[in-house]
């Protein structure tokens, strides 16, 4: 699951999993929608009591410091107690009652964008064109957790298209911060 857009376009997640040293099968998101993804790891034959283990790591651009990741297992579409976590990794011993076995990954941004666009008009107030060339600036301040802001630099030049634009880091999920 994709909580919100990829920090990077082409990011992607290549899920894994396995049974001890036996790896049973993988699979990797592909596209730039947010949300449930369709990529699937199985269905997989198991036994019950089978403690099967599952991951994923970063593929085409990601950079999974950009993310926080969490997971939660469920057994015929309802939560299964005490079997979530945070992390890429994890695992779940097979219960002794239920059909469908579904363990998720969500994957939050931990980075946004922020841009100033300027934008100017003419006497009559009409005519809107960009206003590149203008210094235009932005501020974060974290109201919990971290931010950092890239770039540093508070101002900055509007684009031909008349727009400054900066990125905010946060240090995890939970992190605010006003700008």
């Amino acid at each position: 699951y994709v909580q919100g857009a990829r920090v990077g376009t082409n990011d992607q997640f290549q899920l894994r999993l396995t049974q001890g040293n036996t790896t049973l099968g993988t699979a990797t998101t592909t596209g730039q929608h947010p949300g449930l993804q369709s990529q699937r790891v199985g269905p997989q034959p198991t036994a019950r009591g089978v403690t099967l283990n599952f991951s994923e790591v970063a593929a085409g651009t990601t950079n999974m410091n950009n993310y926080a990741s969490s997971w939660s297992c469920y057994v015929d579409d309802e939560p299964m107690p005490g079997v979530s976590g945070t992390g890429t990794s994890g695992s779940v011993t097979i219960p002794s009652s239920g059909d469908v076995i579904e363990c998720r990954f969500t994957n939050a941004p931990l980075v946004a964008d922020v841009t100033v666009s300027k934008t100017l008009l003419d006497a009559n107030g009409e005519n809107p064109q960009p206003g590149p060339g203008w210094t235009v600036g932005a501020g974060s301040v974290a109201t919990t957790g971290t931010v950092t802001q890239t770039p540093s630099a508070a101002t900055q030049q509007t684009s031909t298209q008349g727009n400054a634009s900066w990125s905010l880091r946060f240090n995890n999920s939970s992190a605010r911060a006003t700008v």
